[in-house]
């Protein structure tokens, strides 16, 4: 008689302390895979921002920046919201205690998650309350032969800044200081390449200049 195929063991990925069984994405989980160092049975997090294994297969997110938190949960929310991947419990560590309450290093991790949201908040009414950006054509050169190209141009001091709008409205140009406010400053977040807080359109020119040309398509 025939033995029946042997039954593989689920595979657990642990992310912030809360455990998925992600064993219908075993191509890509399973020994030998990519991301097999995500299921090594332990919370490596960190690891989230680099695939790294070797340098960041750690839970501790206690020096993150803003936007490194936020990196963070977005993949959180990936293994909490996907189809085929289930919520298999919490995993007693850092994060959580053995009774299933969360720690002070969960407190301080929500903590740095919650300035990233609220600087993006703080963006946003920013570049709603700036001037908009002047558009216009650059004058016919070479370089400008192919692919379109604008000109936007703010009033000095001030400088053009992109920002996406989830939704809708998409991208916007703002005129805004060159170096932004604090409470919002991409680089000082750790969001420098998050297009929901105003960025220098890519050029060196663009950075502090009130106008610059850039190739949008």
């Amino acid at each position: 008689m025939q033995e029946p195929p042997a039954t593989l063991p689920p595979l657990l990925l642990v992310i912030i302390g809360e455990v998925y069984d992600v064993s219908a994405g075993r191509v890509h989980y399973d020994s030998g895979t990519g991301y097999e160092g995500f299921c090594n049975g332990s919370d490596v997090s960190r690891a989230f921002l680099t695939a790294d294994f070797e340098k960041d297969a750690t839970d501790d997110l206690d020096d993150l920046k803003p936007g490194e938190c936020l990196g963070i949960s977005g993949w959180a929310r990936f293994y909490a919201n996907h189809s085929n991947y289930t919520f298999a419990g919490l995993m007693h560590g850092r994060f959580y205690n053995a009774s299933g309450a969360p720690t002070d290093a969960l407190r301080r991790f929500r903590e740095c998650l919650g300035l990233g949201l609220a600087a993006k908040e703080v963006a946003r009414a920013a570049a709603d309350a700036a001037p908009a950006c002047g558009k216009s054509s650059p004058p016919p050169q070479p370089m400008y032969a192919h692919g379109k190209w604008t000109t936007f141009t703010c009033a000095a001091p001030l400088t053009p800044r992109r920002i996406v709008f989830p939704g809708e409205r998409g991208d916007v140009c703002a005129c805004l200081p060159a170096k932004g406010d604090p409470a919002w400053d991409p680089t000082a977040l750790g969001l420098a390449d998050d297009p929901e807080l105003p960025q220098p359109y890519n050029r060196q020119d663009c950075i502090e200049a009130s106008s610059c040309t850039v190739r949008l398509a």
